[in-house]
């Protein structure tokens, strides 16, 4: 904690962050977060997006195992990359978002864009072995497994 008020980058690996630790977390110039399979609760790991890094620009998330459900709103996130076995990603307000790097393979992965003016990329879809969704605002674009292992693409807009 003693480095909390220089720190820029900070990448936490195979760790459990538990609640009231990350209550006292305060890292005010964090811009680049990792957190690869770490154990934490949906309220913490929203803490520290919205709270513990006002400036935070890139986010990554592997794995997390205690990942269910995450809304961001950010004015300052420019790129998330995530990869995680299920859960609910919900982008609702990321005015600087530009890259959104996922992987749905072999998960059920939900993603929804609300508003993202300035997304660029978005990462690409693989074999899946559920039907994985992701949605921008109201289009939905689904992924759906055949027996004959080739995905068909399918685009909705309501």
């Amino acid at each position: 904690m003693r480095f909390s008020c220089s720190l820029h980058t900070a990448n936490f690996s195979r760790c459990q962050l538990p609640d009231d630790m990350v209550q006292m977390l305060e890292l005010p110039l964090l811009k680049r977060l990792g957190l690869v399979k770490v154990q934490i609760s949906d309220a913490s790991l929203h803490s520290i997006i919205h709270t513990s890094c006002p400036a935070l620009e890139c986010l990554l998330l592997v794995c997390n195992l205690d990942f269910r459900s995450l809304r961001i709103n950010s004015p300052t996130l420019t790129s998330i990359g995530i990869y995680s076995v299920g859960g609910e990603l919900i982008i609702e307000d990321a005015t600087s978002l530009k890259r959104l790097l996922h992987d749905i393979c072999n998960c059920r992965f939900k993603l929804s864009v609300l508003s993202a003016p300035k997304l660029e990329t978005l990462g690409q879809f693989f074999d899946c072995d559920f039907e994985s969704s992701v949605a921008f605002g109201s289009t939905v674009i689904k992924v759906l497994l055949f027996y004959y292992s080739a995905n068909f693409y399918e685009l909705h807009s309501f």
